[in-house]
C-alpha cells in the first residue's frame, strides 16, 4: 500500500522539470519520469537510466547549470528506492537532494525535495517530521512565489 501512495505523490510533483535545461538532458529526465509512471513494466530500465544519468551528472556535467537536473534525478532515484520498500535509503537520498538544492539556491528543487521527504516520513508514520517538511515546502513557496507548483502542496 505505501508504494501506491508514493507513486501517486510522484505523479503529482515530479513532472515539474525546469524547461530551461539542455534539451538532451531534459529529454533524458522526462524519459525516466515516463518509465517511472509505468514502473510495473519498466522499473529496471528506469533504475538503470536514472543511475546512468546520475553518474553523468556527478562526473561529467558538474557545473551549476546542471544542478537542477541532478537534483531531479536524485529524487527519481529516491523514488525508485522507495518502491523497493527501502524508505531509510529513500529518505537519505531526499535529504541529500534537499541539501544540494539549498546549496545552489534552487527554490523549486527545495520545494520538491521537502515534499518528497514529507511523503517518506508520512509513510513511516512520523507525522511531526512530515509536518516539519511540509511547513518548509510552504515557506519556500511563499518566499519564492512558486505559484506554478503550489497546487502540489495543497494536495499533500
Amino acid at each position: 500500500m505505501p508504494q501506491k501512495y508514493i507513486l501517486l505523490a510522484f505523479l503529482i510533483f515530479f513532472s515539474h522539470f525546469t524547461q530551461g535545461q539542455n534539451k538532451w538532458l531534459a529529454r533524458r529526465v522526462e524519459r525516466i519520469d515516463s518509465l517511472l509512471l509505468h514502473y510495473w513494466h519498466n522499473y529496471d530500465q528506469a533504475e538503470n537510466e536514472a543511475n546512468e544519468l546520475y553518474d553523468l551528472l556527478t562526473t561529467k556535467y558538474t557545473t551549476k547549470e546542471y544542478k537542477d537536473a541532478k537534483i531531479q534525478v536524485m529524487l527519481q532515484r529516491g523514488f525508485l528506492v522507495s518502491l523497493k520498500g527501502d524508505f531509510s535509503t529513500a529518505l537519505q537520498m531526499g535529504l541529500e537532494a534537499l541539501e544540494e538544492a539549498e546549496e545552489y539556491k534552487l527554490p523549486e528543487k527545495i520545494y520538491n525535495s521537502c515534499l518528497f521527504i514529507a511523503i517518506v516520513y508520512e509513510v513511516g508514520e512520523d507525522m511531526s517530521l512530515c509536518k516539519q517538511y511540509l511547513d518548509k515546502a510552504y515557506a519556500t513557496y511563499k518566499q519564492n512565489k512558486l505559484e506554478n507548483i503550489y497546487s502540489v502542496y495543497c494536495i499533500r
